[in-house]
């Protein structure tokens, strides 16, 4: 069987990422729980995994490479991440996207070790077409779309054309829901008047 077999079965074996550690705005597997899964499953095709660093200027390259004992190969290719740093030589910048925590604000070795990491994670997901669990950003994105701003005046106007007790009650349980505390006030009001009227004509 040949390396590129071997490759595909990986592929097709390979569980959905979870995304489980939390970064600035956004959640990531790290690179160890990455290796966890790979490592175990290239091993158990007699496979051999290296992640190769290359000199990039201004920044850190790295190679995924997938081999046998057949001097048979598979690479990624190098994944160039270009860092920039600041006048004091902190990175600020890993791959033209600026955040305020992890690599950014470190000096020298670790700052490097921590961008180093950061590529190695990019190119081991590429380079299997490792997916994730669901599409964190997007979710997010659907969670936190804003919502439509409550509408006292429409509520209002609803309670005072409810046709029936019931549904006056019903409209008053859904406003009140969605109301602050000032459009409660004023929502319980409206409410207190128009239930009298109801028990008034029940009276009658």
């Amino acid at each position: 069987m040949s390396i590129f077999s071997d490759f595909i079965g990986i592929q097709k074996e390979l569980p959905p990422l979870v995304k489980d550690t939390q970064g600035d705005g956004y959640k990531y597997p790290t690179l160890n729980q990455l290796l966890d899964i790979v490592l175990p499953m290239c091993h158990s095709k007699g496979l051999g995994l290296m992640q190769v660093t290359h000199p990039v200027e201004g920044g850190v390259g790295v190679e995924t490479v997938l081999f046998n004992d057949k001097n048979e190969r598979i690479s990624s290719g190098v994944l160039a991440m270009p860092l920039t740093t600041d006048g004091d030589g902190n990175i600020i910048n890993v791959g033209g996207v600026k955040r305020s925590g992890g690599v950014y604000g470190q000096f020298g070795a670790q700052a490097y070790g921590s961008a180093l990491t950061y590529a190695r994670r990019y190119s081991l997901t590429a380079f299997f077409g490792m997916k994730a669990e669901d599409d964190d950003g997007y979710q997010a994105s659907q969670r936190h779309q804003k919502q439509p701003a409550f509408n006292v005046f429409g509520a209002i106007d609803a309670l005072r054309n409810a046709p029936d007790f019931q549904s006056l009650k019903a409209v008053f349980g859904d406003s009140w829901r969605q109301a602050n505390d000032e459009e409660k006030a004023q929502l319980k009001a409206v409410y207190d008047d128009i239930k009298r009227v109801f028990e008034q004509e029940e009276k009658e």
